[in-house]
């Protein structure tokens, strides 16, 4: 095994995946940072947070292109429309 090579739950992350996932990340949180220019330095640590709790749940389902990574993230944070029916 790779030095370099990342492990999350026994399984070995190649590095390339993980530049791109924290490229996924880092891409994510500034795009939505700059929609919320109020979001608290706190809100923005939190935010991070949730990013990577999403790209790394999308990660573990099989999802690997990274622009379907950023639009799953994109959707969860979009509000819902509201059924009114």
């Amino acid at each position: 095994m790779a030095e370099e090579a990342a492990v999350k739950n026994g399984s070995v992350i190649h590095p390339d995946t993980l530049t791109m996932l924290c490229r996924v990340m880092d891409d994510s949180c500034e795009s939505i940072i700059a929609a919320r220019p109020a979001l608290s330095a706190g809100g923005q640590d939190d935010l991070r947070i949730w990013v990577a709790q999403v790209v790394m749940a999308a990660f573990d389902q099989g999802v690997v292109d990274p622009e379907k990574l950023k639009q799953i993230v994109v959707n969860k944070i979009a509000p819902q429309p509201m059924d009114n029916g």
